[in-house]
């Protein structure tokens, strides 16, 4: 085999399998990034949903009072 057609094939190769897991790492990156903001944009909603609940609790029991 010489060495022209070696370079060849690590050329032709080598950058569709360099580009493929730059690719998975980016995707992969940014699945976790947007996974941590969902995290706590959800216990943000959870935290405002409790409040919520204690409110509508609290005037139900006032409104059954009268």
């Amino acid at each position: 085999m010489s060495w022209d057609i070696l370079n060849n094939l690590l050329s032709s190769t080598a950058f569709p399998i360099v580009a493929c897991i730059a690719l998975a790492w980016y995707i992969y990156h940014t699945n976790t990034e947007a996974n941590k903001r969902i995290d706590a944009l959800n216990e943000k909603v959870m935290t405002a949903l409790q409040n919520n609940t204690a409110a509508l609790t609290k005037l139900t029991e006032k409104l059954e009072e009268k």
